[in-house]
């Protein structure tokens, strides 16, 4: 699997065009290349932004946190944070605005973490399940609340789906908004089909 600093952008820049023929997030990314480096790592991401709170940030914040954290403008705890930010930004499906193995090397990168907060993951991490389409049951988005997993897959066309994770298979622990999800690399997890 690669690493945050080997993925290949030339994929991630045609999927992003708007984004990055986008003054507003030319604008904001110069900024932070401006204003950090390595040796002066980035505090606030958003603060680069003009309109963090426009819907039209939360496709772009994941490739704006991708691009500074490959540059190495985010220390490991902001790094988390923004992660996390970026992830629960407001759009719908973040899986697919950046992919999956760039997901998995963003929150790798962070470390492991419960709603942004450095902690380890646990040693026996409980059964997850995920209520999605067929074709998308090997997504990251998991729970380890069966009931709202059969919610997820509650509009009658869904499935629901099971796993036992190793704890290195665990990337993130995510409550803030009220919810129990865990973001899981299901790369090489087996993923068993339970219920309509």
């Amino acid at each position: 699997m690669s690493n945050l600093y080997e993925l290949r952008l030339t994929s991630l820049f045609e999927l992003n065009r708007r984004s990055l023929s986008n003054h507003a997030f030319k604008r904001a990314l110069d900024s932070v290349r401006r204003a950090h480096s390595p040796d002066h790592p980035c505090r606030q991401l958003l603060e680069h932004v003009s309109n963090p709170e426009s819907s039209a940030w939360s496709h772009r914040l994941p490739l704006l946190v991708l691009l500074a954290a490959q540059d190495r403008l985010l220390d490991r705890n902001q790094l988390r944070e923004e992660v996390l930010t970026a992830w629960c930004s407001g759009a719908p499906y973040p899986e697919a605005i950046l992919g999956r193995d760039t997901w998995i090397a963003l929150f790798r990168e962070a470390g492991f973490g419960r709603d942004g907060i450095p902690v380890d993951p646990p040693e026996l991490p409980p059964a997850m399940y995920r209520g999605s389409w067929r074709q998308f049951c090997k997504g990251l988005s998991w729970t380890s609340n069966r009931h709202r997993a059969i919610k997820y897959a509650g509009d009658g066309y869904s499935d629901l789906y099971i796993a036992h994770p190793q704890p290195d298979d665990i990337l993130a622990h995510i409550t803030v908004r009220g919810d129990d999800e865990w973001i899981v690399d299901t790369t090489r997890l087996r993923v068993d089909y339970i219920a309509p």
